[in-house]
């Protein structure tokens, strides 16, 4: 049972979306808007088409998505399911005023969790194409209100990641509010509060590497799958194909908070996955 109060277990910020998701036979969509199959990107002008079209397909469905909230969703799924004595799962976010900021919020509910949203009414709740060809996906975002967070809403509801047991955050929301992304992963360490840190996507290390090495410092738990750490591994001059030393670099890289160890996993699809310890007192 989650308790009814300005406190949680779970602390999750993020980019909020509605995923639009179509089953698709063929790659010919992903040819025609330019999205990469396994991949993740960022709408360009020319890609905003697409979600008309994936709502319009035979096959389309929408479900509360980003992420973030994705994982969110698992933990407070976890949490419900087992009937655990719980503060909750705190999700934060920033959303239109809108029925796709309904969706969400009424799915975040019926989890028993506390959908913690910002709401900017001048522009509308994001949205992620979600095109899905036999086991492969490609995701195209339009981030919409998602960016638009403000620090503010942290500031003002700071009790929710002072309580939290853990924290967890992608490099998504650095395209939202790297301040906002900042100043969570400073007061995590300052705090000695466990850090999540997923790196979520490939371009986010060519469009915001510093950002994400900032955020690995002051992490505790560092995530990524094997298109990332291969990304990571040539950004510091290793193969592509040394994962390994990808996730030893993670784990060992410089870290804020030494009072425990850095853990990096790297997941692999269906191969074993790589989990790197690094230096520390814990």
């Amino acid at each position: 049972m989650v308790q009814n109060t300005q406190e949680c277990d779970i602390f999750v910020i993020g980019n909020p979306l509605l995923d639009i998701s179509g089953y698709y036979e063929d790659k010919t969509i992903c040819e025609k808007y330019n999205i990469g199959l396994g991949a993740a990107c960022l709408a360009e002008e020319s890609q905003m088409p697409v979600y008309a079209e994936v709502m319009a397909h035979a096959s389309a469905k929408t479900s509360p998505g980003g992420a973030g909230l994705n994982s969110a969703r698992g933990a407070a799924y976890l949490l419900q399911k087992f009937k655990a004595d719980t503060k909750g799962v705190a999700y934060f976010g920033c959303v239109g005023n809108d029925e796709y900021a309904t969706i969400i919020s009424d799915s975040c509910k019926k989890l028993d969790m506390k959908p913690i949203l910002s709401v900017d009414a001048e522009t509308p709740t994001g949205s992620c194409a979600c095109i899905i060809v036999g086991k492969e996906r490609g995701l195209c975002a339009n981030l919409a209100a998602s960016c638009k967070y403000p620090t503010s809403h942290l500031n003002e509801n700071m009790a929710y990641l002072a309580s939290a047991k853990i924290v967890y955050a992608t490099a998504f929301f650095i395209t939202s509010n790297v301040e906002a992304m900042r100043q969570v992963g400073r007061y995590c360490a300052e705090n000695d509060k466990p850090m999540a840190f997923n790196i979520a996507a490939p371009f986010l290390l060519f469009t915001n590497y510093d950002d994400v090495l900032d955020a690995i410092e002051h992490a505790d738990y560092v995530f990524c799958n094997e298109d990332e750490a291969s990304t990571f591994a040539e950004k510091q001059g290793f193969k592509a194909e040394d994962r390994a030393g990808a996730a030893k670099f993670m784990a060992t890289f410089k870290k804020a908070n030494t009072k425990r160890n850095r853990i990096a996993v790297v997941t692999q699809g269906p191969a074993p996955i790589i989990i790197a310890f690094g230096q520390g007192e814990g």
